[in-house]
C-alpha cells in the first residue's frame, strides 16, 4: 500500500512516515510503502482496513515499511475522533 498522504501531527507523520509527493519539476517522488502490519502482509486497501479494525485507538502497532528497496518495522499509535 502506497502511502499518498500523511496528515501533519498525525500518527503516522509522528512516526515518519513519507507521503508521496512532487518535486519543484512537477515530478511524482513515491512515499512509503506499507507491506504489513504486526506481521500481516497488506496487499490492498481490505488489508490495511482488517489489520486496523483489530485494533482500538490508544494501541500501538508494527507497521513493515518499504522505501528505496530498505524494509523497517515503524511503531505507530493509533489515534481516532472521539
Amino acid at each position: 500500500m502506497l502511502i499518498l498522504n500523511v496528515e501533519p501531527d498525525g500518527p503516522a507523520d509522528k512516526a515518519g512516515l513519507q507521503p508521496t509527493t512532487r518535486d519543484e519539476n512537477g515530478d511524482v517522488q513515491l512515499g512509503d510503502l506499507i507491506t504489513a502490519v504486526d506481521g500481516k502482509p497488506v496487499e490492498q486497501i481490505s488489508d490495511l482496513d482488517a489489520a486496523l479494525d483489530a485494533h482500538k485507538i490508544g494501541d500501538t502497532v508494527t507497521l513493515t515499511v518499504e522505501l528505496d528497496g530498505k524494509k523497517q518495522g515503524v511503531k505507530v499509535t493509533l489515534e481516532g475522533e472521539e
